[in-house]
């Protein structure tokens, strides 16, 4: 598979200026652009760069502790998300499988925060909307 760099970071830059149902389809897309969960997909050089997507984890981090803090409720198992912050996670999680197989070193940290946010924000899915 090859990734157009230019392509993949102007979307990633539109996932910045657009909001609602126009912004999940753009994490949509790149969630689907970096599915290849083999490292032999990827050549070297026609790899995304990953850390273009260094900003959107920020977001992704604020956004949750946003919903965190506006929970009517301590448990999370009744705990909704936004379809924003559930687009968010999945996208990461992706990224975390694609990191780990070409070797890209991430803190166990950082990586455990990746899925206990995908875990927490896709399996209990809720109707929320994004901002």
């Amino acid at each position: 598979a090859v990734i157009n760099n230019n392509v993949f970071t102007s979307l990633v830059s539109a996932a910045h200026r657009e909001t609602g149902p126009k912004r999940r389809k753009i994490l949509g897309i790149l969630t689907t652009m970096l599915a290849q969960r083999s490292a032999q997909l990827y050549a070297p050089f026609h790899r995304p760069t990953l850390n273009s997507l260094n900003s959107l984890r920020q977001v992704m981090l604020q956004q949750y502790l946003k919903e965190q803090s506006q929970g009517t409720s301590q448990s999370l198992e009744s705990k909704y998300y936004s379809k924003f912050l559930q687009s968010l996670a999945e996208l990461f999680v992706n990224v975390q499988y694609l990191e780990r197989a070409w070797g890209i070193g991430r803190s166990p940290e950082r990586r455990d925060t990746n899925w206990a946010l995908y875990t927490q924000t896709t399996h209990r899915r809720g109707g929320a909307e994004d901002g």
